[in-house]
């Protein structure tokens, strides 16, 4: 039987009440005149078969971006619901015992090509290879990867054609001297990286945007024009201790975003039964997989989603805190802004259970339902750090009103909690 979660009980801790000037706590402060664009980063390793979890489940998450293969990762649903096919090729090729491509170089060249002649008519992004920085998917060494790649992508574009998009390096975390050293083979060796990606599994949040800027710079180099990039991707992003944690989730895509990911998939590891949360249709833990009911951070990522749209810039002083706002909702005539306290590895300071967030909300006449109006109606929801336990709706309370001065209105968020997240929605009095 699953096991549903009550509301907990202390909500009054997490009062709204206004915050005089000067606060020196954590603080989020979101500007509605200043747009920011940025790609919908929502996407899935894996997660669905032919038809589970239900659409239903799966449309509001609005997922652009899917990896896997396609005997358990259904091209026609992605296609269906709209999203692009990041289709792994070494995980038909094998891992050990099966012979690593280097040792056969003939074998590796015909099973590449017909892999490309079988799938001419399927539109995908192709993934050489699986994490080649790690003994259990490549024994092999970098420059025999690279190799293995340039292989790959010079047969892809001659049976695909000069369109087709190729992908790479994919290592398990981000590695400079890898991202570096496939665009450096590609441009003495003529192949292309279309879309530079890696895996974000490890190490602190935070690191995700030096990664990207570093990414996004060294690709940009009139030297590495030849590769071609056209797009950065993290692949896989989640550690496997943060996988059904709301706030960890909410700041990944606001360092996804900072940084200018293109796309982004969701890491999917093993449940606390033991099973795998890759193939048991649980959108990668999102979902409970025998019920396909919401989690916590199925909430979360919902909210993520409701307002990728619509970005507003915004800003957050603590190492633990993150926020992402937007002008829209999924309620009409309300913005939103998401609030998550997460935990950054390794330790750089003195860990809270809880912390109170000095909340500013700037440029509200931009808000047609706000202009010239001396309040705001502010409610909140909250995404609670259950694990994998069915969650039937974010925590809610009784909306309250909070005062406009110069466009502006000033709030403090009561104990927030380590590893969860909150929407502040923002609407007319």
């Amino acid at each position: 039987m699953t096991r549903r979660v009550a509301p907990l009980v202390p909500l009054l801790l997490l009062a709204l009440v206004p915050v005089a000037h000067g606060a020196t706590q954590p603080s989020v402060r979101v500007d509605f005149a200043k747009s920011v664009e940025v790609a919908p980063l929502v996407g899935f390793t894996r997660g669905m078969d032919l038809s589970k979890p239900a659409d239903v489940r799966i449309a509001p998450l609005r997922p652009m971006l899917w990896r896997g293969k396609f005997i358990d990762l259904p091209l026609g649903r992605v296609n269906g619901l709209g999203g692009r096919y990041v289709l792994v090729l070494s995980d038909r090729w094998g891992y050990a015992p099966r012979r690593p491509p280097y040792t056969e170089w003939k074998r590796w060249e015909d099973f590449v090509r017909k892999a490309a002649r079988s799938n001419r008519s399927r539109n995908v992004v192709w993934d050489i290879w699986n994490e080649p920085d790690t003994h259990y998917f490549w024994p092999g060494t970098r420059n025999q990867y690279f190799k293995t790649y340039q292989i790959a992508e010079r047969i892809l574009r001659q049976e695909l054609g000069p369109n087709v998009v190729v992908s790479g390096p994919s290592t398990f975390s981000f590695r400079a001297d890898w991202v570096s050293g496939l665009l450096e083979w590609c441009r003495t060796h003529g192949c292309q990286v279309n879309a530079l990606a890696w895996h974000e599994l490890g190490g602190s949040i935070p690191s995700v945007y030096d990664h990207l800027r570093y990414a996004n710079t060294v690709s940009a180099e009139a030297r590495h024009a030849r590769a071609r990039v056209k797009e950065v991707q993290v692949t896989e992003a989640t550690h496997e201790s943060d996988q059904y944690r709301p706030g960890e989730a909410i700041a990944m895509w606001r360092y996804l975003e900072a940084g200018g990911a293109d796309a982004a998939a969701r890491a999917c590891w093993e449940a606390a039964d033991g099973s795998s949360n890759c193939y048991n249709q649980s959108l990668g833990g999102l979902l409970d997989p025998r019920s396909s009911q919401p989690r916590s951070v199925w909430w979360a990522t919902k909210a993520y989603a409701d307002g990728s749209g619509t970005r507003r810039l915004t800003r957050s002083s603590g190492s633990m805190v993150a926020g992402l706002g937007s002008a829209t909702s999924d309620r009409e005539r309300t913005a939103q802004l998401l609030i998550a306290h997460f935990e950054r590895r390794p330790a750089t300071t003195a860990y809270r259970d809880a912390v109170d967030v000095d909340v500013t909300l700037r440029s509200l006449e931009r808000l047609s339902w706000l202009k010239g109006k001396r309040s705001a109606r502010i409610s909140l929801e909250r995404f609670p750090d259950t694990g994998e336990a069915v969650l039937a709706r974010p925590h809610g309370r009784r909306a309250s009103s909070v005062r406009i001065e110069d466009g502006k209105a000033r709030l403090r968020l009561h104990g927030v909690r380590r590893h969860e997240a909150f929407r502040i929605l923002v609407s007319a009095p």
